[in-house]
């Protein structure tokens, strides 16, 4: 009994068994016509086709390294979501979890994977509804290396005032584990990157630069920091003064000037140049504002000269100072021969110009007075020059407003020309001299005089230029007339000869008379109470006055033909007097007028 109820129970099995087989297939063909959901919300509780069982939204991670691609063992998977989901799981051999159940309700549910030795990961997945699945939806998520720390420098330099990059400052580093490095700043005001392993701690930079009072500043590297510092130094601009003196002429610097100097917050300084013509550097806490420099030197007029130091300015600031030679004036006055050169001696000079100096002397040797010196004020001097046989002369020379020293005035003289006429009166019938003739010149100079025993008349008194015109009468002649003229190139003696023709001493055909009249050179004013005479042939001589009108009554008698001389004679006034040639072809009535100089 016993065996048989096995044996039939075992074939109830065997039925039970083909009976769920049957039912899965079923059930496995009903799926394929079915939505998923449907079937899980029906068959929740049943297994999968694999025997497996079935759950609402399963998941599985799998975890890899993303170096070698490989899976990883013993990650810690930890997955959160609605509901206060939180599960965690960790990685086996094949780098997958077990399966994770029980995120039954729809929503986002977030992923962590934490490895030693490997980044933090995340993931994600999202499930719009609650269904069942007899596969798990499967997450992969890699891992990565920790990258290594790197770690750089860069140091800045800038202007502390305009906050302008400073090229060419020089920057030095230092830091733990006895880190040091150098390097200088391009124009961005940088260095380049400072590379290397960095150690945690504090990194000091310093920075110098022309013009520039150094400077400093530190960053520090912290635990687990990473990537790139930079550290920026901000340098106060360094001022300095320098005073340079030059002649103001040639440009050339003055050695030995003594300078001072003057400027904001009381400041003053002091010193003298070199053979440079600057000063030393003055240095120091120099403010903004306008300094002020005073140099003076021998033989030189004191100068200043300003310059400025803006809030932004820095560096080496010059100030230039131009002096001016004291102005020494000297003046002399040379005379020379205008044809040959020749230096003339014993020349008298004077000199005439701006006042008060109005000085005088004569040549030497050279042709050169002694050098006049003093006051000399700017303007034209004007010297004059006269020695024994030329003509005087001048010349003049002009001290401008900036010159100095000696200025030289030259004269250049001109030989008198020493000129003499003599008039030569002869017998044009047998060429022989008429001496007693009156001889008449009128032109720069007048000149009444008879011929001596050799019929001649020399005039001598150095003539000056000008047309001279001749007139000569004689008893028993016709009057005769010649002229000459004298210009600057005439000089010695000029000769003229006239010939006369001799006529008897006839009377003439009708009777002379005479009527003198006296004038003044100057004011052609008549003069009253000249002294009048007339001469003539025969013995003929009539003396009279003038009147008030300067004239005299009519004089008669002269009634044969020749020569008569007429003078007129007062004090105050040089004599004078004049011939008239009288014959039968100007007898009659004459009237003579006479002017007479002052003395």
């Amino acid at each position: 009994m016993h065996r048989s109820y096995i044996k039939a129970g075992k074939e109830v099995k065997k039925m039970n068994r083909n009976r769920l087989i049957i039912v899965a297939t079923i059930v496995a063909v009903f799926l394929a016509f079915s939505a998923t959901s449907a079937w899980a919300q029906t068959y929740g509780d049943s297994c999968c086709p694999d025997g497996s069982k079935a759950y609402v939204n399963p998941i599985q991670v799998y975890v890899y390294s993303k170096d070698t691609n490989k899976q990883i063992k013993g990650a810690a998977v930890t997955i959160s979501g609605p509901g206060k989901y939180k599960v965690t799981d960790y990685t086996g051999r094949k780098g997958t979890t077990t399966i994770f159940t029980g995120a039954n309700l729809p929503g986002t549910y977030d992923i962590g994977v934490t490895m030693e030795g490997y980044e933090t990961a995340s993931s994600s997945v999202t499930f719009t509804v609650s269904e069942y699945a007899c596969q798990p939806q499967i997450i992969s998520i890699g891992l990565e290396k920790p990258k290594p720390c790197e770690r750089s420098l860069q140091v800045c330099v800038y202007d502390e005032y305009t906050n302008s990059p400073i090229q060419g400052a020089s920057v030095t580093l230092s830091g733990p584990s006895s880190y040091s490095a150098s390097g200088s700043t391009s124009a961005s005001g940088c260095t380049n990157v400072f590379t290397g392993n960095f150690a945690s701690g504090t990194y000091t930079a310093f920075a110098s630069a022309s013009s520039y009072y150094s400077g400093s500043n530190s960053v520090t590297f912290v635990e687990n920091q990473c990537g790139d510092l930079v550290v920026k130094i901000y340098l106060r601009c360094e001022r300095s003064l320098q005073v340079c003196v030059y002649d103001q002429t040639t440009g050339k610097p003055i050695k030995g000037a003594s300078v001072s100097m003057s400027g904001p917050s009381s400041y003053s300084a002091g010193g003298s140049t070199s053979a440079s013509g600057c000063t030393n550097v003055f240095t120091g806490n120099l403010a903004s504002g306008t300094y002020t420099a005073l140099a003076s030197a021998s033989g030189y007029d004191p100068g200043s000269a300003t310059a400025s130091f803006g809030v932004s300015d820095c560096g080496l600031m010059k100030i230039s100072i131009n002096l001016k030679l004291k102005c020494e004036r000297s003046l002399k006055v040379c005379a020379f021969d205008e044809e040959t050169g020749n230096p003339i001696e014993g020349a008298q000079i004077s000199l005439s110009g701006p006042p008060p100096y109005l000085p005088g002397g004569i040549t030497k040797e050279d042709g050169c007075s002694n050098v006049f010196t003093g006051n000399f004020a700017s303007g034209t001097y004007t010297a004059f020059a006269s020695a024994v046989g030329y003509e005087p002369g001048s010349a003049t020379g002009s001290f401008g407003q900036d010159d100095c020293g000696l200025l030289e005035i030259r004269i250049n003289l001109k030989r008198q020309c020493e000129r003499s006429l003599q008039i030569y009166v002869y017998n044009v019938t047998n060429n022989l001299p008429i001496p007693g003739a009156l001889v008449s010149v009128n032109g720069p100079v007048t000149y009444n005089t008879p011929t001596d025993n050799s019929g001649m008349v020399l005039m001598d008194s150095n003539l000056p230029n000008g047309v001279y015109n001749i007139r000569v009468s004689a008893n028993n002649f016709k009057p005769g007339t010649g002229s000459i003229t004298l210009d600057s190139d005439s000089c010695g003696l000029y000769e003229v000869g006239i010939s006369l023709d001799e006529y008897s001493q006839d009377p003439c055909e009708c009777k002379n008379t005479f009527q003198i009249y006296v004038y003044d050179e100057t004011s052609n004013a008549p003069i009253r109470g000249t002294y009048v005479r007339i001469t003539g042939p025969s013995g003929y001589s009539v003396d009279d006055y003038t009147g008030r009108k300067g004239q005299t009554g009519i004089i008669t008698g002269a009634n044969l033909s020749g020569t008569y001389t007429v003078s007129a004679t007062i004090n105050g006034y040089e004599p004078q007097e004049m011939s008239i040639f009288i014959d039968k072809t100007n007898c009659g009535d004459q009237t003579v007028k006479i002017w007479l100089k002052r003395v």
